[in-house]
């Protein structure tokens, strides 16, 4: 059991958007100032410099209430300057709370799903309004001033279809840094599949026509990491027995709170993950809160649940990425199936087609010794 470091603050389930795939249930609390500070104060007696993670809903509904006055109260403190960061729809955002964010050094994620099309479709304003334009207008004070800017896509059965082009209106707007996640609660039915695996064929396609024309591509994150995942495919192969290896990527999972991070909702109760929807302390999650310290029994008892030799089931027995397959978020397919070592198809199907997709260009490029690819390849093999 580590000490935490690291806490997702929930400060409120509530939100100016409505998209139809959150996985958030709606309710009125909000976490107030105090707590917030209990919170950092917890944090403070057992890390150094520990860090805190505005989250929601969306956090920034508290942006004047709790997240300026507790920032500001812990750069007063005399210990040393906690690590603030934040996952936002960003349409709250103006040039004046960037220019805090950036002098306090607050990093955040944007969550942006893509173009106008998709973005105003499966992220509009509860009220109606475009949040689209609303965030084309921060975008490039933002990018000006934090061009490695992280934006997380998610894709959805509806969005699916328009990947490729929701992809080249990232590189089109400026982000070098994008996630794309599937949604993994959608129901995603054989059309759905089809239309993607399109989509990542025109990724694919446009990947080997920018390194051959000696230009860098926009390589979104979970692409990336297929060619190392491909790699470690190869050198697992041979295994006899599956997620044994205490360095196999299935092994070190996010830890359920025992690894120093864990999640605390509005009255400062603590869990293993700030997935695990509803957050109550009936809920298996739930571990403690910062008043009374981390229940290590809880968090034991929660992670003893797993075995990384169970997850997937028979259905892994052929696929390629068996041995080194980390099977996706634990609590969500807890949420969705009731059981941590029940995967999505969705989450199969998506690092397939990525790891079958990056295993051709790799062989195709590799064999040309496109010097440009071979950069790429080797610097998301050491992780960088």
């Amino acid at each position: 059991m580590k000490p935490l470091k690291n806490i997702i603050a929930l400060l409120t389930n509530q939100c100016n958007l409505a998209c139809p795939y959150c996985f958030e249930e709606r309710d009125e609390r909000r976490m107030d100032l105090e707590t917030g500070k209990d919170i950092l104060t917890y944090l403070h007696k057992s890390a150094d410099r520990p860090g805190l993670t505005f989250f929601g809903g969306e956090p920034m509904l508290e942006w004047d209430r709790v997240i300026v006055p507790l920032v500001l109260w812990d750069r007063e403190k005399e210990w040393s300057k906690s690590r603030f960061n934040m996952t936002t729809n960003g349409t709250l955002l103006n040039e004046e709370r960037l220019e805090f964010l950036f002098n306090q050094d607050i990093h955040f994620m944007l969550s942006m799903d893509g173009d106008r099309e998709t973005q105003d479709s499966g992220r509009p304003m509860r009220n109606g309004g475009s949040s689209f334009d609303k965030l084309m207008k921060i975008i490039p004070p933002l990018l000006k001033k934090r061009p490695g800017q992280v934006v997380r896509s998610t894709l959805t059965p509806a969005s699916c279809g328009r990947l490729f082009d929701d992809l080249m209106f990232f590189e089109k707007t400026g982000f070098q840094n994008v996630a794309v996640l599937p949604d993994m609660f959608a129901s995603w039915t054989s059309k759905h599949i089809e239309a993607l695996a399109r989509e990542i064929d025109r990724y694919e396609s446009y990947l080997i026509d920018r390194y051959r024309t000696g230009k860098d591509p926009l390589l979104f994150f979970d692409y990336r990491g297929s060619f190392l995942l491909v790699a470690q495919a190869a050198q697992a192969g041979k295994a006899k027995q599956r997620r044994t290896n205490s360095e196999c990527r299935a092994w070190n999972q996010c830890g359920f709170g025992i690894r120093g991070s864990a999640s605390a909702d509005v009255f400062g109760n603590l869990y293993a993950c700030h997935h695990a929807s509803p957050l109550n302390r009936d809920s298996p999650f739930w571990i403690g809160d910062v008043y009374h310290g981390l229940d290590t029994d809880r968090a034991e008892a929660l992670i003893r649940q797993y075995d990384p030799m169970k997850l997937g089931g028979e259905k892994c027995k052929d696929c390629a990425l068996d041995k080194v397959c980390n099977g996706g978020c634990k609590p969500n397919n807890y949420q969705i199936f009731g059981d941590f070592h029940t995967v999505p198809d969705i989450y199969c199907k998506w690092y397939q087609m990525l790891s079958s997709s990056a295993y051709r260009v790799a062989k195709l490029l590799g064999s040309e010794g496109n010097e440009r690819f071979l950069s790429s390849y080797r610097s998301a093999l050491i992780g960088r």
